[in-house]
C-alpha cells in the first residue's frame, strides 16, 4: 500500500467513525447499578440515585409525549434529563425514545423517575426484576 492509499484509508476510516458516531446518537444509552440499598441510574453525564426506601411505586406504561426539556439531552436514542409535561409535571426522565414502553418510579417526595431499557421486553422484565426486589426488601406491598 502506497502512502497516498494509507491516507486515503486513514480518512474514510475516520468519515466512517464519525457517521457513526452521528448515527448513533453518540451514546451507549442507560446504565442500571443495582445497589444495596438504592438504585443508580445513568446515562451520558447524567447519574442519579433512587433509594428504594424512597420509592412509593412502579408503574409499567406506555411512554407519553416526554414534554419540554428543562435540562439535557435529547438524541435519536437517548433522551435523558429533567422534562416537563402534562402527565406528570417535572420529572426525571432517562429512556431510549425509540421504545414505546417505560417504567414509572414515584417517590414518597412526589419525585418521578421515567426510564426504560434496550428494547419492550427488556423494559418489562426489569420492571419485574425492579418489584420482585422492591418485594423482597419490603418496600413495596
Amino acid at each position: 500500500m502506497t502512502p497516498k492509499q494509507k491516507n486515503i484509508f486513514f480518512i474514510f476510516l475516520i468519515l466512517a467513525l464519525v457517521l457513526f458516531y452521528i448515527f448513533t446518537g453518540g451514546s451507549v444509552g442507560v446504565s442500571l447499578d443495582f445497589g444495596e440499598e438504592s438504585l443508580t441510574l445513568s446515562a451520558s453525564d447524567y447519574d442519579w440515585t433512587i433509594p428504594y426506601d424512597q420509592i412509593a411505586s412502579l408503574e409499567l406504561t406506555e411512554l407519553p409525549d416526554t414534554g419540554t426539556v428543562i435540562d439535557g439531552i435529547e438524541k435519536r436514542t437517548l433522551c435523558c434529563g429533567t422534562r416537563e409535561n402534562d402527565t406528570w409535571g417535572k420529572y426525571i426522565l432517562c429512556v431510549n425514545p425509540k421504545i414505546d414502553q417505560c417504567i414509572v418510579v414515584t417517590l414518597n417526595t412526589g419525585n418521578i423517575y421515567v426510564l426504560n431499557y434496550e428494547n419492550t421486553d427488556s423494559t418489562d422484565q426489569l420492571h419485574q426484576m425492579f418489584t420482585d426486589l422492591l418485594h423482597s426488601k419490603g418496600y413495596l406491598k
